[in-house]
């Protein structure tokens, strides 16, 4: 999938489209979001899956200088990214470090 973004936050996202339950899969640290390409073939026929790539990985945008990249930080980044993209009831699928983001 192509990467949209950035949102405000700065966060590059990919987003499968489509009308199903909306999958949020959040990679760990030194990852990226195609860590869930596999995934999200496999989802995309009944799943509007959505990919955020998190600092800490493959994270193409910089964060600003002086950016808070504390768990609590990043957890509230994660929370403003589902309030952008305005999605409200999903389900978060989480690998490694993105666990404890949630």
């Amino acid at each position: 999938m192509q990467l949209e973004g950035p949102t405000t936050a700065g966060l590059m996202y990919s987003d499968s489209g489509g009308d199903g339950p909306v999958v949020v899969l959040l990679h760990g640290v030194l990852m990226g979001g195609s860590l869930w390409d596999t995934v999200v073939e496999g989802l995309r026929d009944r799943y509007r899956c959505v990919v955020p790539e998190l600092p800490f990985g493959a994270h193409t945008t910089p964060m600003p200088d002086g950016a808070d990249l504390s768990l609590p930080a990043i957890a509230t980044l994660v929370a403003e990214f589902l309030t952008e993209l305005d999605l409200h009831e999903v389900a978060l699928v989480c690998n490694d470090w993105g666990g404890t983001h949630t």
